[in-house]
């Protein structure tokens, strides 16, 4: 049985459908980026009252579900096994100093914590660490402490995922004057297998992508994604959100914002200058022409630089 939060009086009440967190081995990085580490493997119950297990250490390894799709329950394994950089749920920064973007989990958490709430129904996963910003021969030294969490309750399907920068907690040797000093905040960051093929390489195609901001959601429109899919970004939208899906198998992948009319929209050439509010059919300002992100091609998708990625 779980152990209560460290100062709590009372124990965790014994519970048919109490959170566990129970230790899940050693898990190596299929990168080779971050170091071997001892996960937990923690389990609730989702909203259908079945089984969702997550494989956490200082990032996400595995997450193991199971859902009905009207037919049949699936259940379904997102793993590591993926192309692109591996795992999930750790953080990148990218500068315009040098266009230096380290990965998150390349750095040795300092602190990993399971903590559960007097219930035993509600648990954070709690992730500590230092991460290099400009660990690079010539950079700035800059290094800032940032704060993972990842919330399970009884009853909800998914995790919800946070995370703090404490940039007044920041090592900064060079006294780089931050309101000059640009940078970014990507995260949750990775890659999961998440149709649950056996490894990277038998994977199912991508069937298509969307995501959306506070006004409008953009939506591939055919079968299978190719640069020239056709789509619409004319649909309205209040909650930010990114998704993709496979062409054959029934797996998706999202992320959704917990909080809704949030009116960042990263590039915005992109998404206020370009497509957004209209369709592939329509003609627009520089349609097709993506020399600006240093693409020559010329294809129907918005250029592929321009998408939002988290």
């Amino acid at each position: 049985m779980p152990q209560p939060v460290a100062g709590e009086e009372d124990a965790v009440p014994t519970s048919p459908n109490i959170i566990s967190a129970i230790p899940g081995g050693v898990r190596s990085d299929p990168d080779g980026v971050a170091s071997p580490e001892n996960v937990t493997l923690i389990t609730w119950k989702d909203s259908r009252d079945a089984d969702r297990t997550l494989a956490l250490g200082g990032y996400l390894y595995q997450y193991t579900f199971s859902f009905d799709d009207g037919q049949q329950v699936v259940t379904r394994t997102a793993n590591d096994d993926a192309y692109g950089h591996a795992g999930f749920g750790y953080v990148v920064s990218h500068n315009l100093q040098n266009g230096n973007s380290p990965l998150g989990k390349a750095n040795v958490p300092a602190t990993v914590e399971t903590k559960f709430f007097s219930s035993g129904h509600h648990a954070v996963h709690q992730v500590e660490l230092v991460y290099d910003r400009d660990k690079e021969p010539g950079g700035r030294g800059i290094a800032i402490p940032v704060i993972i969490g990842w919330f399970v309750a009884t009853g909800r399907d998914h995790p919800v995922w946070s995370v703090t920068w404490r940039m007044g907690a920041a090592a900064n040797p060079q006294s780089v004057d931050f309101d000059e000093y640009r940078m970014d905040v990507r995260g949750p960051y990775g890659s999961l297998n998440f149709d649950g093929a056996a490894g990277r390489s038998a994977g199912d195609a991508i069937g298509g992508v969307a995501w959306g901001d506070c006004g409008f959601r953009f939506s591939t429109t055919d079968g299978q994604l190719t640069l020239n899919s056709p789509w619409t970004y004319d649909a309205f939208n209040t909650v930010n959100f990114v998704q993709a899906w496979t062409a054959a198998t029934n797996a998706e992948m999202g992320i959704v914002q917990s909080r809704s009319t949030d009116k960042e929209m990263g590039y915005q050439d992109r998404v206020v200058g370009r497509e957004r509010g209209g369709t592939s059919l329509q003609n627009y300002p520089d349609k097709s022409d993506c020399t600006g992100w240093a693409d020559p091609r010329n294809y129907i998708m918005p250029c592929v630089a321009g998408w939002p990625i988290s």
